[in-house]
């Protein structure tokens, strides 16, 4: 595995998204606005520092997959929880239940030995629900064999965030937005995209996909 370019990939990933995060951060301070097309700017700050957090650990577990791709892993090499994650995204069948017909369950078995006796490429595909918060990136952690985030600070540090991204975006005014707050969220985010490179870097130095 390419250790470099993973490291190399992620770290710009951070930095063009801190770029954007000190731009939420600093404009409310630098532009000449009203009172109010501040309050507006710093209430509106938050669904983005969330969308900031939200699309890097997308990049960063593709970039994770990619390489894991790149290596040509056979099923039998490859870890456990991978596998079954690689399984879980590519025939939902295994939780769904297969066709009741003779031959869709014919071919799903042929396809499925196939798999397992072959080279896997993992899907992209990740199980993200509708917010990624601590619970749901260390489960997305733990299908990679990987250290999960630490749950201090972390944990309050996310549910925080959604807390007040989820209030924004469900029209509700019932959290004051102010600039220190802003700032909190963006230090959050900021130290968060830190601790997953290192927990991906980790697992690439250790080859934790593999058995």
């Amino acid at each position: 595995m390419n250790y470099p370019t993973i490291e190399s990939e992620i770290l710009a990933e951070i930095e063009w998204r801190m770029k954007e995060l000190t731009i939420l951060k600093t404009l409310p301070i630098r532009a000449n606005l009203s009172k109010k097309q501040k309050t507006v700017l710093l209430k509106y700050s938050i669904p983005n520092i969330y969308s900031v957090w939200e699309g890097y650990v997308k990049a960063v577990f593709k970039i994770y997959i990619n390489a894991i791709n790149a290596e040509s892993v056979l099923a039998k090499e490859m870890h456990p929880t991978l596998l079954v994650h690689s399984l879980d995204m590519k025939y939902p069948q295994l939780t769904t239940g297969a066709a009741n017909e003779f031959d869709k369950k014919t071919k799903f078995i042929h396809d499925l030995l196939l798999f397992v006796d072959a080279t896997v490429t993992i899907d992209p595909k990740l199980p993200t629900k509708s917010n990624i918060n601590w619970e749901v990136v260390n489960n997305m952690l733990e299908r990679f064999n990987l250290q999960p985030i630490a749950l201090n600070p972390f944990e309050r540090q996310l549910n925080s965030l959604l807390r007040i991204r989820n209030s924004v975006a469900h029209g509700e005014n019932s959290i004051p937005i102010h600039q220190n707050m802003v700032d909190e969220q963006v230090n959050n985010v900021v130290n968060l995209m830190d601790e997953l490179m290192f927990i991906i870097l980790d697992g690439c130095r250790n080859f934790s996909y593999k058995k």
